[in-house]
């Protein structure tokens, strides 16, 4: 059996739960945005993988499913915890990138796809597909010429 990778909203989700006094998986972090049907993979790869496991719940917005009249949330099991754990660095540093890329998109002169990879480290594909991911999350990001180079910017937040 191949052996399971987590992913970068893994990681997210899991360093989430792990900040939470219940371990709770739910809600979403901030920035991952509503309970969609890509988030929703991700929470089954973490149930099928055992980094979480579901529990009888009320609490309207920690609700995974409902069966037969109850309603049920995610939580942490001690594989997530320890996996959590090992994340929490890397999820930390992947954050702090992004603080990065909007600290430079909000400059009055925005930022050029060379000044964000140079700031972030990503390879310029991956610095593209943030911007993506930050459009897709209601981030206005205009795009404009300075020195024949494209720059970016944004213009309205989510």
């Amino acid at each position: 059996m191949a052996k399971f990778e987590l992913t970068d909203i893994h990681s997210l989700i899991l360093s989430a739960a792990a900040t939470r006094p219940d371990g709770n998986l739910l809600p979403p972090p901030e920035g991952l945005g509503e309970l969609s049907e890509q988030l929703r993979a991700s929470y089954s790869d973490l149930v099928r993988h055992k980094f979480a496991a579901e529990i009888e719940t009320d609490a309207s917005d920690q609700i995974w499913r409902s069966e037969e009249g109850k309603t049920y949330g995610l939580v942490l099991t001690d594989k997530g915890k320890a996996a959590a754990a090992e994340q929490t660095p890397a999820v930390a540093k992947t954050v702090k990138k992004i603080d990065t890329v909007f600290d430079l998109l909000r400059r009055e002169q925005g930022a050029t796809l060379t000044e964000l990879v140079d700031a972030t480290g990503w390879l310029p594909h991956t610095t593209r597909a943030a911007l993506t991911r930050l459009r897709k999350k209601g981030h206005v990001i205009d795009k404009a010429t300075r020195d024949s180079a494209t720059c970016y910017s944004i213009t309205a937040a989510a």
